[in-house]
């Protein structure tokens, strides 16, 4: 094993959004020298990436993607203030929605679309431009190729009763560069300090890289409870049986997994209409229009207050009571409804993105989507052995929980509404639907079998590594330090307690924004 010859302040290992966030904001002090290191190689420039219509070209591809498959499944935005206050709830002080929304506005800039677009969409009925970053380096827009089917997805919902709502010489890239562990030692009196990483670079060299200061982990949600498990972080028992040797044993590691997962059902066009699956005009943009929409009726008691649900740990049994309280705002989406303007398509067995997104229906359609918000369920992932290069087993047990099935299925109840009110419905052809058991959505039972035939997940990923005290049994505190460590934090979604309503990206940029003024001031103490 080979030292190399420089120390560096900071490590930092990966380059998704935590990541890069950290490598930007700590590089901007010339006298830190900060170490980025990416498993994957380096796309810069490349088309693939910096064209969001060519998303897939790069999923499934090993040169981009992981491609992880989830175990066989049995069942298968800006975050609102309710979703920071739910953190803070869980025992997080200073992560609330006051403290957050400055570093939700400072990782971008927005730019106001052009008049028509504005008009067409109604954005001035539910974007405020203050509520925007000015200063940020990612730019934020609208698209500006819109169809009628976007703008009758607003008035729809209008009629249906409900509103819308440089790399400095400091910096240094690692790219193809497997992470093997975080070295740690331990002190007499417990505390663990990190000293470093051993790295396996593209040729097969194993090399140790010092760190003076910190190391951070932000290697994503699927990635980060295997690296601090293959550091000797996490339960006992699983560190024993693959011979690694216990530092720590937190058994939180790898546990606590969210994901948003959808019921999707395509409705075919009407004669006259384009869909994205002509593959011309204005569709092949894919605009995506989103409405959000509390659940009505309550079904809580039934599956919270039995004594079954309530044999969860007190974490667990935390993080069910704030659920139910979000569920019972009627201010508060339970669900989220998304226009996608192309067909999705599944089948039994695998399903890859490749065939998900293929025109497998020789009819031109859209999708309805319903997001659940808040989900119940909880799964896991860990390492399947002490070999950083193989992938962890993921077991995101979707729908484990009777009541995400129960909220998703009355949702999609809720399509048949929104398909049979104007403008949208004179849109589509009457009847034409797949499934075939979406054409009468009327009968419950029938609506929680099109959510488990037609069920996916968002790629929101989140909580494997939460920010939740020692107490409540989790694994990294309000410094998004792992508990029990002097210099270890772990930046990106993995630490979320709870998924937030919609896209985690910007959740994501404000939480990685936020470490970076954590990591700034515990330098100058």
């Amino acid at each position: 094993m080979t030292n190399t010859e420089q120390p560096y302040d900071y490590i930092i290992v990966g380059a998704g959004i935590g990541g890069l966030v950290l490598a930007s904001r700590l590089s901007e002090n010339a006298n830190a020298k900060v170490l980025l290191v990416e498993a994957g190689p380096n796309h810069m420039g490349d088309p693939r990436v910096e064209t969001p219509g060519l998303l897939g070209a790069i999923i499934e591809n090993p040169d981009f993607d992981w491609d992880y498959l989830t175990e066989p499944q049995d069942m298968a935005m800006y975050p609102s203030r309710a979703n920071f206050e739910a953190w803070e709830s869980l025992g997080n002080d200073g992560w609330g929605p006051d403290a957050m929304a400055p570093y939700l506005r400072k990782f971008h800039t927005y730019t106001p679309p052009s008049e028509a677009t504005s008009a067409f969409l109604y954005v001035d009925k539910y974007m405020k431009p203050e509520n925007q970053g000015n200063q940020g380096p990612v730019p934020i827009s609208h698209l500006d190729i819109y169809t009628p089917f976007n703008k009758a997805w607003n008035e729809t919902f209008a009629r249906l009763g409900w509103n819308t709502h440089a790399q400095g010489a400091n910096l240094h890239l690692l790219t193809e560069t497997i992470v093997e562990r975080v070295i740690l030692t331990k002190s007499e009196g417990g505390q663990v300090t990190a000293t470093g990483i051993q790295i396996r670079t593209k040729d097969g060299q194993r090399l140790k890289v010092a760190a003076t200061r910190e190391v951070v982990i932000s290697t994503g949600t699927l990635n980060s409870p295997q690296l601090l498990e293959l550091s000797g972080i996490g339960a006992a028992d699983l560190l024993q049986k693959h011979n690694i040797p216990v530092v720590l044993g937190l058994p939180a590691v790898r546990e606590n997994l969210q994901d948003h997962c959808m019921s999707t059902v395509n409705f075919e066009v009407a004669d006259g209409q384009t869909s994205a699956d002509t593959r011309t005009g204005p569709m092949t943009g894919i605009p995506v229009s989103v409405a959000y929409l509390p659940m009505i009726d309550s079904l809580l008691a039934q599956y919270l207050d039995s004594p079954q649900a309530k044999r969860v740990s007190p974490g667990r049994q935390q993080q069910y009571n704030i659920l139910r309280q979000m569920l019972r705002d009627d201010q508060t989406g339970s669900a989220q409804y998304m226009f996608l303007g192309a067909q999705l398509n599944a089948k039994e067995g695998v399903n890859t993105m490749s065939y998900v997104l293929s025109k497998d229906l020789p009819e031109n359609y859209i999708n309805i989507l319903v997001l659940h918000n808040h989900p119940f369920s909880r799964g896991s992932i860990h390492m399947q052995s002490p070999n950083a290069g193989d992938k962890p087993v993921y077991d995101p047990q979707y729908l484990s929980h009777p009541l995400d099935l129960e909220i998703l299925a009355r949702h999609t109840q809720f399509l048949d509404k929104i398909a049979r009110t104007e403008p949208f419905s004179s849109l589509l052809k009457p009847g034409a639907r797949v499934p075939q058991a979406a054409i009468d959505l009327a009968d419950l039972e029938k609506a929680k079998e099109v959510v488990k035939d037609r069920l996916f997940h968002c790629f929101h990923p989140v909580g494997t590594c939460a920010m939740m005290p020692v107490e409540l049994g989790e694994v990294v505190d309000t410094q998004l330090k792992v508990h029990g460590t002097h210099n270890l934090r772990v930046v990106d979604a993995s630490i979320f307690p709870l998924e937030p309503s919609g896209n985690i990206q910007a959740t994501t940029y404000a939480v990685a924004e936020r470490a970076a003024d954590l990591i700034r001031a515990a330098a100058h103490h």
